[in-house]
């Protein structure tokens, strides 16, 4: 009988779960790595004896999502990748032709954002762990700023367009929260150079 009834509530369980995963709203925030992509700025720079290194930053999304079934779903969102900078002694009559010639530490810092529209599918996400893709649209903006200590912006650049973007995820589900890892790729293209930012984020989504 006892075993009976211990059956009987781990369906109930079941149902429930699979029940939440259908036709639901979700939030998502995740936070994570940002790799900006910037090969093509440092080989562009180094060409001219102007060689910096940018490295990684840290990065967040924010996403809303609405969940059709067990399988698929669309979700909308916003990213910031953070800034990428680096500062070497050079000329900075190289950059703004109007400054006198010397030697300077200039600092170029990179920024990227994006809002996004995405479809999602996954495996069933009724069960406690599950994995999935998602692609998608992303309309980004993407600043490169160039300063002196004490001189200012010597010289800006903004740039915005319209790309895809797609990433893959595994999240493990607890009632209604989830825990993921996600890895994202912004396919961005910039005066006809090709780059692709990526975020490499943990998130926490809540259904509501």
């Amino acid at each position: 009988m006892k075993r009976a009834n211990f059956i009987s509530v781990l369906a109930l369980f079941a149902s429930a779960s699979a029940m939440a995963a259908e036709d639901s709203w979700y939030g998502r925030v995740g936070f994570g790595v940002t790799d900006l992509d910037l090969g093509g700025l440092e080989s562009d720079l180094c060409s001219v004896d102007l060689c910096y290194d940018f490295g990684t930053d840290k990065g967040y999304s924010l996403n809303l999502g609405y969940r059709l079934n067990r399988y698929f779903a669309m979700e909308g969102g916003y990213t910031d990748l953070g800034e990428a900078s680096d500062t070497q002694s050079v000329n900075p009559s190289l950059f703004d032709p109007s400054l006198p010639s010397g030697e300077a530490d200039v600092k170029i810092a990179t920024s990227s954002s994006n809002w996004s529209m995405a479809a999602l599918a996954t495996t069933d996400s009724s069960r406690a762990l599950y994995a999935g893709a998602k692609l998608g649209f992303h309309f980004w903006e993407t600043e490169v700023d160039v300063s002196a200590p004490g001189g200012g912006s010597m010289n800006a650049l903004s740039e915005d367009g319209t790309d895809i973007f797609y990433g893959v995820f595994a999240n493990w589900r607890v009632e209604n929260w989830t825990l993921g890892v996600e890895h994202t790729i912004f396919q961005t293209e910039i005066e006809g150079e090709g780059m692709d930012p990526s975020i490499t984020a943990v998130s926490l989504s809540m259904d509501f």
